[in-house]
């Protein structure tokens, strides 16, 4: 049985381009959004009520067994605050 991948995400400006795509209608329907706080999304995926999370940056010291992705950033030429993205996967070694 295939089940909708669980997205908790924030509808922040600094996340619209990670958001954007999963909010169309195209593929919203092939996903099951959450949309809340920062802090809840965390709590979602640290207790596995979402498979990925836009979470505050704080929690990869909080939460075990994160990595950090290399290459990808969000940037802005001026100041803005931090993101992470975090998702759960299961190593094969």
């Amino acid at each position: 049985m295939v089940t909708k991948l669980r997205i908790s995400i924030v509808q922040y400006l600094n996340t619209a381009p990670l958001v954007w795509g999963f909010t169309t209608a195209l593929f919203r329907a092939i996903y099951d959004l959450s949309f809340t706080v920062p802090s809840q999304c965390a709590e979602a995926w640290r207790t596995g009520q979402a498979d990925i999370a836009i979470i505050p940056a704080i929690e990869y010291q909080r939460i075990d067994d994160l990595v950090i992705l290399p290459d990808m950033a969000i940037a802005r030429r001026s100041r803005f605050r931090s993101l992470l993205i975090v998702s759960k996967s299961q190593s094969k070694r």
